[in-house]
């Protein structure tokens, strides 16, 4: 074998490594702030639903997820005063899709009149498995491409320096 083919083996091999190594870190990062951003938002329509509760209290009256993707029902003062807002990840049927859809829940509690009352809302959420085929996919090109540029130019360099 080569010098030079050795040589480029071996940074091939490295930048799989490395490539990869920074896939994983960087698929974890974009999961963190999906469901930063998603939480965030679930915080958000919270504080707009206590708004609303102040204004028309019928909101307090429904029995099951509505259209808005909320539930509320009254839970006993102990409960509540030890009670933490709760994400969660979980599925539920989605009918426009034909079948359960993964949807991110927050679970908190609020005062009301001098009642408390427990409320669940969800959102959609990123299709996790469509996520991270997706960015296979992108980092799969990626690697190729940056691989492909990389040993290219290492031999097209290294022939020319190594020129007796």
């Amino acid at each position: 074998m080569k010098l030079l083919n050795y040589t480029t083996s071996y940074l091939a091999g490295l930048l799989l490594l490395i490539i990869s190594i920074w896939a994983a870190l960087f698929y974890y990062a974009m999961l963190d702030e999906i469901y930063d951003s998603i939480d965030d938002g679930l915080d958000n329509q919270k504080g707009l639903i206590i708004q609303k509760v102040t204004v028309d209290s019928s909101l307090l009256r429904q029995g099951d997820f509505n259209e808005g993707g909320l539930l509320i029902r009254e839970i006993s003062a102990d409960k509540a005063l030890h009670f933490y807002d709760q994400y969660s990840d979980t599925t539920m049927y989605m009918q426009n899709e034909k079948e359960f859809e993964p949807v991110r829940l927050l679970r908190t509690v609020f005062a009301h009149n001098g009642r408390y009352y427990q409320m669940n809302v969800y959102t959609s959420m990123v299709e996790e498995d469509d996520l991270v085929l997706e960015l296979f996919y992108a980092l799969l090109w990626l690697y190729l491409g940056l691989l492909a540029t990389i040993l290219l130019l290492n031999n097209f360099l290294l022939k020319h320096i190594w020129k007796p």
